[in-house]
């Protein structure tokens, strides 16, 4: 069984935001918590990330992100998705708060195993 995990970014230089004479940290680290993620859950978690003004397509193809937008504007982003479900809004999950969250969605597809 493999669940998506999906970050729609707030409006930044680049895709990633690690670019620029000024990287916030806790890009950086957020970047690295996603690399961990994709290692320690390969093949059970597909992370896709997107950046608003580089994926727009998949802010407006996404129902979801589509009407928090409406609704709350940027500030919503970043916006995570875990399984099509938000897990947080606003700003980055740490690494063992959305380690703790994939394995709880991971047991919900797996039928609570």
């Amino acid at each position: 069984m493999t669940i998506s995990l999906e970050v729609f970014d707030p409006p930044m230089c680049c895709p990633t935001g690690l670019c620029g004479p000024q990287v916030d940290p806790a890009l950086v680290r957020f970047q690295e918590t996603l690399r961990k993620v994709q290692e320690e859950y390969d093949g059970r978690v597909k992370v896709a990330r997107y950046g608003l003004p580089h994926d727009a397509e998949h802010f407006a193809r996404n129902p979801l992100v589509f009407k928090m937008l409406e609704d709350f504007g940027v500030d919503v982003l970043p916006l995570t998705l875990l399984a099509g479900r938000p897990i947080k809004q606003g700003e980055y999950l740490a690494g063992e708060d959305l380690r703790e969250a994939i394995e709880g969605a991971l047991a919900s597809a797996n039928g609570g195993e």
